[in-house]
């Protein structure tokens, strides 16, 4: 069976089923409440989240992206700019295929020069949008490990001195 992996939420569903005319448009943020070890959750309480400027615009600026990715313009998380590069070397091979044509061999070689230093340009901006982009995930988990904590100590009815601590050690 296929799922399909949503690039903004995470989420799988079927492709059977992915129907995404049947969601809702609101964004919302769900309270719920433990049933139990290994029981699961019930849902307490659900509110829109549409006036949260914190929240709808990090959704809006990765569903530019996404639509960016979709829409086949070469952008991509962290890979801003590779494009350009690729397309400039690509320039460059084309330059060369006419210098090997009939033009000098020191301009030909001039030319795969610069043709090496844009491929290395663009290898180490990979390089370095791989590393921002593993930044991100790391930096995303941890903020996920503290929010569990803090939804931790609030639903433990922890007092603030407790639920500072329980911060601080981690």
């Amino acid at each position: 069976m296929d799922q399909l992996l949503c690039p903004l939420c995470g989420r799988r569903v079927s492709l059977k089923i992915f129907d995404p005319e049947l969601l809702d448009s609101d964004i919302y943020a769900v309270s719920v409440a433990s049933l139990g070890r290994g029981r699961g959750f019930i849902e307490v309480n659900r509110y829109s989240v549409l006036g949260d400027a914190n929240i709808t615009q990090q959704i809006a600026a990765r569903c530019r992206e996404i639509l960016a990715m979709i829409e086949g313009d070469g952008s991509q998380v962290g890979r801003a700019g590779m494009q350009a590069w690729v397309d400039y070397a690509r320039s460059l091979e084309a330059q060369v295929a006419s210098l090997n044509r009939g033009q000098s061999s020191s301009d030909a070689n001039s030319i795969i020069r610069a043709l090496r230093d844009a491929e290395s340009r663009e290898k180490t901006q990979r390089q370095r949008a791989d590393q921002a982009e593993c930044e991100v995930n790391s930096l995303r988990r941890r903020i996920a490990e503290l929010e569990s904590r803090i939804q931790h100590a609030t639903n433990s009815n922890l007092s603030l001195e407790d639920g500072v601590g329980l911060l601080l050690e981690s």
